[in-house]
């Protein structure tokens, strides 16, 4: 089992969680949320670093927002940096980065939401992280994403 943890969490216990019925393989974070001005996870620190000296497997995410229609590069670049100036002093990771898109806030087309991917992930790439996986589901990406 990976647990996805955010501070919705609460306060964890990581050493009690070596008690579990079910045994826990690792664990994926939440970082941050939109650009900077939205959110970053207050329990990120404790939770990647008590995790981590459990031995337990580690990976990162991101939450975006889609939250501006009309610069969508440059909503992705911010987001992308934003991403990246939050986890350069955390644990290293295990698992690879992920962007988790399940939002339309600002209703992007589905070419502006194509767009606004490709250019996050690029941005990623420039900053030096290319391990990156999408995290959605089926419904949102059929409605969000251009059909071809």
């Amino acid at each position: 089992m990976v647990l996805d943890i955010s501070s919705n969490n609460g306060t964890i216990d990581w050493a009690k969680t070596k008690t579990n019925a079910e045994p826990i393989e690792g664990v994926i974070l939440k970082v941050n949320e939109g650009n900077g001005q939205l959110y970053v996870d207050s329990k990120l620190g404790v939770n990647s670093f008590g995790a981590k000296a459990q031995g337990y497997k580690i990976g990162y995410y991101h939450f975006c927002t889609l939250n501006d229609n009309v610069n969508v590069v440059t909503d992705a670049n911010n987001e992308a940096n934003f991403f990246v100036s939050c986890i350069k002093n955390l644990p290293a990771h295990d698992y690879p980065y992920a962007l988790d898109i399940e939002t339309n806030t600002a209703k992007l087309t589905p070419e502006q939401v194509f767009l606004w991917i490709n250019t996050f992930i690029i941005k990623l790439e420039l900053l030096g992280v290319t391990d990156i996986d999408i995290y959605s589901y089926a419904d949102f990406l059929n409605k969000n994403l251009p059909a071809t």
